[in-house]
């Protein structure tokens, strides 16, 4: 990498998203392309139940906690799957009360039960396929404790790793003191030059963008060979955050500073991003879901923690609670239908819009610092102070990880991409899990 890098940092999250037989929601699917249907039925319970399969979701793979949606009549049943071994696919619903739905899997694919075996339209029916079991355990609300970690022999960095993302069929890492580094795999990683500390890397449209501590901005398709930003607005103010949504870029920093972009090229300031604007303020992360921006931050000696809105990036406003109190809060992702934040002192908060949080009761960090939070293989996992890592399948109910197997004394970030978890830290420490 040439000398564009001359004052860089990051925080990244990346979520990536998973699901089981997505049924159709409601049904009446609307006009236009429609996609068609096929019907199982069976009795559990004294009650007849009704799993409504798309053509579009037929090749989806299930797992333990998988979401699924069962339709009787006019009455729907959310749930998770519960086992899946020995040719029986176990769907166990959450309402209240609800019965247990075993559904037959013959050569990994799910068999009628009783019903249609045509499609909705009258043409024949294949059965969707590559259905196949997860651990033969039974139900496991917290998505579980069974996260294996190896530890990365040579991350290339000597110093703290900020930020980690991945696109275009890489990993590409930053942190402190000029570290950069690229992988393909999350395992054998190969140092990129670059002279100041990185905190912030997202990949969106078609290219990788990196913000540093001196305010500096960089573009790049591979994450290799970099462009440099002739004027991220930030002036020397640190980068700590940017995000991809809505059809641009939003960094945010230090000083409470933002600014939007169409390409991650051109910048332009957003006048008011409702954060403090003192020595000690700034937005630590920003996420993109459901319609919305989210920004999350800290202002004052004190550490206050502080957040915001907006639609379009930039007319922001403020959270009026976001149950984080006086503690900042760190990381923020969106994914599985939810806002996940984090933060100070162990704690989360959940949102579904965005606007209106609830704080989760239990993380399982005791106190500790939360630093990151990503989403992939179907499950949120988090990470913090004393190498501390925690994994949930919904943001609300979490399972501490027994152990992440790296001495990382703090992680910073955590991505997920080509079917592992990576993570990294404190002193240039990196792990990679497959996140089973």
């Amino acid at each position: 990498m040439k000398n564009v890098f001359k004052a860089f940092g990051i925080i990244a999250l990346v979520a990536v998203i998973g699901f089981l037989i997505t049924a159709c929601g409601g049904d009446d699917n609307g006009g236009g392309n429609t996609p068609k249907t096929a019907i199982y039925t069976g009795a559990a319970g004294g009650e007849t139940y009704t799993l409504k399969i798309t053509e579009n979701t037929a090749r989806y793979t299930a797992k333990i906690g998988d979401a699924y949606e069962l339709i009787c009549g006019t009455k729907k049943s959310a749930g998770k799957v519960d086992k899946v071994e020995d040719g029986t696919l176990t769907l166990k619903p959450s309402s209240e009360g609800a019965s247990v739905f075993t559904a037959s899997v013959s050569n990994n694919n799910l068999t009628n039960l009783s019903g249609n075996t045509t499609w909705d339209d009258g043409t024949p029916f294949t059965a969707p396929g590559a259905l196949t079991g997860g651990s033969t355990g039974g139900e496991n609300p917290g998505g579980g404790s069974n996260m294996t970690w190896t530890a990365v022999a040579d991350s290339t960095f000597g110093y703290d790793i900020s930020a980690i993302t991945y696109g275009n069929g890489k990993f590409v890492a930053g942190g402190e003191r000029g570290g950069m580094a690229v992988s393909t795999d999350g395992e054998t990683w190969t140092a990129v030059m670059n002279y100041d500390s990185i905190l912030a890397i997202v990949y969106a449209n078609g290219k990788f963008v990196a913000g540093s501590s001196g305010g500096k901005m960089a573009t790049s398709t591979d994450g290799e060979t970099w462009t440099a930003v002739a004027d991220s607005t930030f002036g020397g103010n640190a980068i700590y955050a940017i995000v991809y949504g809505n059809g641009k870029f939003v960094a945010g920093g230090y000083k409470g500073k933002m600014a939007t972009s169409p390409d991650g090229e051109t910048w332009t300031a957003v006048a008011n991003s409702t954060f403090s604007t003192g020595i000690n303020d700034c937005i630590r992360a920003i996420a993109y879901g459901n319609g919305k921006f989210v920004a999350v931050g800290q202002k004052d000696q004190n550490i206050v923690g502080e957040m915001a809105y907006s639609t379009d990036g930039i007319t922001w406003t403020a959270v009026a609670d976001s149950t984080f109190g006086n503690n900042a809060i760190r990381a923020i992702v969106y994914s599985n239908g939810k806002f996940v934040a984090v933060g100070d002192s162990g704690k989360m908060a959940v949102s579904t819009n965005g606007t209106t949080w609830t704080a989760v009761a239990n993380s399982t960090f005791n106190g500790n610092i939360i630093y990151a939070i990503t989403y992939g293989n179907e499950k949120f996992v988090a990470g913090g102070s004393d190498c501390k890592m925690a994994v949930s399948t919904d943001g609300t109910t979490w399972t501490a990880v027994a152990n992440s197997t790296f001495n990382c004394n703090r992680i910073y970030a955590i991505t997920y991409g080509n079917g592992k978890f990576v993570a990294g830290g404190y002193g240039g420490k990196m792990a990679y899990s497959s996140g089973n």
